[in-house]
């Protein structure tokens, strides 16, 4: 990767597109960072936190980052709990969570519903303040196709997959991500659920600074989901990251990264390429990046890329305040930008 790029063009080419974002009224500000497995080469802060108070925009500011809790949250342990052999990821989800009575097509496994290829539909139930009768009713749902036929994005599956991790490792996701990631990777400013610093937290589209923007996720609140409610830091990000381009060092072993977090496992039936938790659909992956290339956004207005075969990774974060689809591609246009910068000389 190339370390030695003429970091005012990026910084030019990178303004100008976030600027695009805030002018436009995609989103009210964002945080930039990119780096390697070493450390971080680049980054940007800029425009407003919290619109309602007109804070700016810092490199502290703590990010909702909704649907990236899949990955840096849930992914993550995923990994780690077939590691440590509490459950085999390959093993149907219902021989550790019999709780699930919901009716599928073919028993589809843990890693099934981590790939969102076991035929689970887009919405579930939810109840305000009703937690017990939303998880009640959760566990009853039944697919809509059979498994592995076709890519279906939903966050059932990873509120099922949290029901399963909770069980398995016999606490909260927030008290287990706390020990097993935060804390080994020191990051410090990431929590899940409740955000460390309530000050520094963006206003997101739908919700104040300090609150869970996922209907889901703040229905069942204080109980931490699988599918969204990590609040985190740029550079808590880049910590992760960093961990992850050396295949999850602190976290658990290169092979278990390498194999269930790098590697697609879709059938052929199903077009998309998919890791455990992490996406590898061609039109988000910049150019250059090589097969084991992932990436994750998030509904707020957040998008994570990795490849630790080219040794990069890019952030990029904003408070979405306008069109999802739009500030998504917008998002991805700052990612490619400078991807491009810092691949030059592989190409």
């Amino acid at each position: 990767m190339n370390n030695s790029f003429d970091k005012d063009l990026l910084l030019q080419k990178v303004e100008t597109l976030c600027r695009k974002g805030q002018e436009s009224g995609l989103w009210a500000g964002n945080v930039i960072v990119a780096g390697n497995s070493e450390q971080e080469l680049f980054r940007y802060a800029d425009g407003i936190a919290d619109p309602a108070s007109g804070r700016k925009m810092t490199y502290d500011t703590i990010f909702d980052i909704a649907s990236v809790t899949k990955v840096l949250g849930t992914a993550a342990l995923l990994a780690i709990a077939h590691e440590k052999k509490l459950l085999d990821i390959d093993a149907p989800l219902t021989e550790y969570l019999p709780e699930f009575t919901g009716k599928t097509c073919g028993n589809p496994s843990i890693r099934d519903f981590s790939m969102h290829t076991a035929g689970m539909g887009i919405w579930y139930p939810h109840y305000i303040n009703r937690q017990d009768e939303m998880r009640r009713d959760i566990l009853k749902q039944d697919a809509e196709c059979e498994k592995n036929t076709v890519f279906k994005y939903s966050c059932l599956n990873f509120l099922l997959l949290s029901f399963l991790l909770c069980k398995v490792f016999g606490k909260d996701l927030a008290i287990v991500a706390k020990e097993l990631i935060f804390d080994k990777l020191d990051m410090k400013d990431s929590s899940w659920c409740d955000p460390v610093d309530k000050s520094r937290t963006i206003r997101t589209i739908n919700a104040a600074p300090g609150t869970i923007s996922d209907f889901g996720a703040m229905e069942m609140y204080p109980v931490a989901t699988g599918n969204a409610g990590i609040f985190t830091t740029a550079e808590d990000i880049g910590k992760f990251a960093r961990s992850m381009l050396k295949y999850g060092e602190k976290i658990m072993e290169k092979a278990t990264a390498e194999k269930l977090l790098f590697r697609s496992a879709t059938s052929p039936a199903v077009a998309r390429r998919h890791a455990v938790g992490w996406d590898m659909g061609e039109e988000m992956l910049p150019e250059g990046f090589s097969r084991q290339g992932v990436f994750h956004s998030g509904w707020t207005g957040q998008t994570l890329w990795l490849d630790p075969e080219k040794n990069i990774y890019i952030a990029v974060l904003t408070n979405r305040m306008g069109d999802h689809t739009q500030s998504k591609y917008l998002r991805r246009d700052i990612g490619f930008a400078i991807a491009g910068t810092l691949l030059a000389q592989e190409k």
